[in-house]
């Protein structure tokens, strides 16, 4: 994201990635937002390399489409932390960072000297971020926590699946996803604070916490009628079956429609289609026509506030249902999703743009798309960090010096592959002046406070989300809003 000065708005902020699978694609949000994130891998390459699908369905450590998607707009060099010589070099690259990611099991860092109190001494003011399946302490800080726990013990299994199923897993690891991206926001709004009063925070993140927030009202359902949520497949909280809402059979398989949502097509686009097609039946006729062109969500909240017209409207929905399905068993699950993307691109003024371009194939699979900035990703065999002076000097102060010296830099040199170099310059951030904040972050009914958790939209509930600790030590902001004490 760049401002309207085509600056990026984290372009003064370097992020320091040690993150695993659970928190890379917190990295890559601070990545696109135009931090410069140095992504750190094991001497053998991040594991995530080796993960499917590949790119042309060749296995290879620069082929998978995974793990390049999760680390667009990162640079990255080999480090083991574990030695003595690249344990020197991180702290050197530590002392020039604004933030540290990782997701380590809790306790590793510090039994490595490399804990939030050491950092915060080689760089006044550093942000780390912790993110784990559990957080850092409690009972289950210590469990094992892939996706599959997460989401399940975030409850959101409980709530996913036909009721005759059992609980089912969503798609594609919603619980590493939930917990990035409430480090992300966690970490922004460690940066906003820090701008305000130069005091940096550990940021810890739980992924189960974060998982629990998206069950949609299944907490406020407890609270307000003591019942319990359950599995109602594509229902949902409304026990009907909506038009466009649900899973479809297509020609060759199934697809899954949202039709109405905000940010999706409305149900007068699909109608379109289907009339333009020449099989609308009787949904191009009244009163069928303005009934569909009016299902949205503004009406579904509203379906039962008249009793005398609820069957009416049932009965009309079924059969609406029924057109549509014969509709989308016509066509196949590339053309349905093909024309969903086209008929849901509108720009501002509410005209359709004209299709993008299809992507260019991967001609490097080994670098990482960027966007005009050095995305270069090296291979996992390039051997560890070697410190070598560049031309420049280092600051008198030592390269833990803190802002404010004279701005030297000194040139990291990485071994690449087929005799290549690789250089990253480790440098002194330049002094950061005294500014407005860029930023407002606020949720519904809570701001976050140094040694505060967050509380959720939902009354009276656990704590959920992030909790962000500072040193007791320094002055804390008069921030108010509803919150716990953690």
């Amino acid at each position: 994201m760049t401002l309207g000065n085509g600056t990026g708005a984290l372009d003064d902020v370097r992020v320091l990635d040690l993150a695993g699978e659970i928190g890379q694609y917190c990295t890559k949000l601070l990545a696109d937002l135009g931090a410069d994130v140095i992504k750190i891998e094991p001497s053998g390459g991040d594991p995530v390399r080796h993960l499917p699908p590949f790119h042309g369905d060749e296995e290879g450590v620069d082929r998978s489409l995974y793990w390049l998607n999760l680390n667009t707009n990162k640079r990255s060099i080999t480090l083991d932390i574990e030695k003595p010589e690249d344990h020197a070099s991180f702290e050197k690259l530590v002392a020039t960072a604004d933030v540290v990611v990782e997701t380590f099991d809790p306790g590793y860092l510090d039994s490595l000297g490399l804990g939030y109190e050491t950092l915060s001494k080689i760089r006044s003011g550093i942000i780390l971020t912790s993110i784990t399946g559990f957080g850092q302490t409690g009972a289950h800080a210590h469990y094992k926590a892939p996706d599959i726990v997460g989401v399940a013990m975030g409850g959101i299994m409980w709530l996913a699946g036909d009721p005759r199923d059992p609980p089912n897993v969503p798609p594609w690891k919603q619980g590493y996803i939930s917990a990035s991206i409430h480090a992300a926001g966690g970490t922004l709004t460690a940066l906003y604070h820090r701008d305000l009063t130069g005091e940096g925070q550990h940021v810890d993140v739980s992924m189960q916490e974060a998982v629990s927030i998206a069950q949609e009202t299944a907490m406020q359902t407890w609270d307000m009628i003591t019942a319990l949520r359950t599995r109602n497949a594509h229902k949902g909280v409304i026990p009907v079956d909506v038009p466009g809402i649900g899973p479809y059979e297509c020609s060759d398989g199934w697809v899954f429609g949202y039709v109405g949502s905000p940010a999706g097509a409305t149900w007068g686009d699909l109608l379109a289609w289907m009339i333009e097609e020449g099989k609308a039946e009787d949904l191009a006729e009244e009163p069928c026509k303005s009934f569909c062109e009016g299902l949205n969500l503004r009406f579904l909240s509203t379906l039962t506030q008249d009793p005398a017209t609820i069957a009416e409207k049932f009965q009309r929905m079924a059969h609406i249902n029924v057109v549509l399905r014969r509709f989308v068993k016509t066509k196949a699950k590339w053309e349905m999703y093909e024309q969903a993307a086209l008929r849901t691109r509108f720009d501002a003024g509410g005209h359709r743009e004209e299709p993008t371009a299809p992507a260019p194939p991967l001609a490097d699979a080994g670098r990482a798309p960027g966007a005009g900035r050095d995305a270069g990703i090296p291979g996992a065999t390039i051997p560890p960090i070697r410190d070598t002076v560049g031309d420049s000097q280092a600051p008198a102060g030592g390269w833990g010096a803190p802002e404010g010296s004279s701005r030297r830099s000194r040139k990291l040199a990485v071994g690449g592959q087929n005799g290549h170099e690789h250089r990253i310059e480790i440098s002194q951030p330049r002094r950061r002046q005294p500014r407005l904040p860029r930023y407002r972050f606020r949720r519904a009914g809570a701001r976050l406070h140094p040694r505060l958790v967050l509380q959720p939209d939902d009354v009276g509930r656990a704590d959920e989300g992030v909790r962000a600790q500072a040193p007791r030590d320094r002055r804390r902001p008069a921030w108010h809003g509803r919150v716990r004490q953690a």
